[in-house]
């Protein structure tokens, strides 16, 4: 069985519009899953820590972080160091997956960027889309 957790209101609610095309293709799929949304700061921490105690073959799956400042006309000093944060944040995600027995679903690594909405920073629904296969296809392995 897959059990998400899923942050609703992340992206000003884009997190839930992912969650629905994962969804979507869970039930085209006749997948079983079950999902957990969150509502306060900590949430997620505590229904993984939940989740994993209830069974020893628990696999969690973390997406590590795009960069949309990377298509925005940023002065290039300001490019440089968005790009740095974000590789920064991801080496914490890798570094850490070990420790935490946690798989990793490689957005930044993957074409999101090439399918925002007109803000430049969200994912459109072909974003969302690849999002939803990435974390599926590790899922899978």
């Amino acid at each position: 069985m897959y059990q998400f957790i899923v942050n609703p209101g992340a992206g000003a609610g884009r997190g839930y519009r992912i969650w629905k095309r994962l969804e979507h293709q869970l039930e085209m799929d006749s997948r079983e899953y079950r999902v957990f949304f969150t509502e306060h700061q900590g949430d997620a921490a505590e229904i993984a820590k939940v989740l994993t105690a209830e069974r020893d073959d628990a696999k969690v799956i973390v997406t590590t972080i795009y960069n949309p400042a990377g298509n925005m006309k940023l002065p290039s000093t300001l490019n440089k160091i968005v790009e740095d944060i974000i590789e920064n944040m991801n080496a914490i995600i890798e570094k850490r997956a070990g420790k935490y027995d946690y798989e990793i679903a490689d957005v930044y690594q993957s074409s999101v960027t090439s399918h925002l909405q007109k803000d430049g920073v969200h994912p459109d629904s072909q974003g969302q889309q690849i999002i939803a296969d990435l974390v599926c296809k590790e899922y899978e392995k």
